[in-house]
């Protein structure tokens, strides 16, 4: 997926918490709308700049560690997957 799980949760909480401090209701109803559709695309997954591609044209004050985060969050997975793989050959 484009967007995992977990950065998608991330995403989430931290555009949750912008949205109710701005009083930005409208842009975070659009910017949930994005993250949901790249949940369910397939593809490469997003980098830090494709996030902020998503995010900072309705959330300009989001901060950039935040995006950092969600950046690694979504590369995480495919990493575990790797080890994983890794461990079974070399067990076999």
């Amino acid at each position: 997926m484009r967007l995992n799980a977990k950065a998608k949760s991330f995403l989430t909480k931290e555009i949750n918490r912008e949205a109710e401090s701005l009083g930005f209701e409208v842009q975070k109803d659009i910017v949930l709308k994005r993250l949901n559709q790249l949940a369910q695309e397939r593809g490469k997954p997003l980098g830090k700049e494709d996030l902020a591609g998503q995010v900072t044209d309705m959330f300009p004050t989001m901060a950039d560690q935040t995006l950092t985060k969600a950046a690694k969050l979504n590369t995480a997975q495919q990493w575990r997957l790797w080890l994983t793989a890794g461990g079974v050959v070399g067990a076999g």
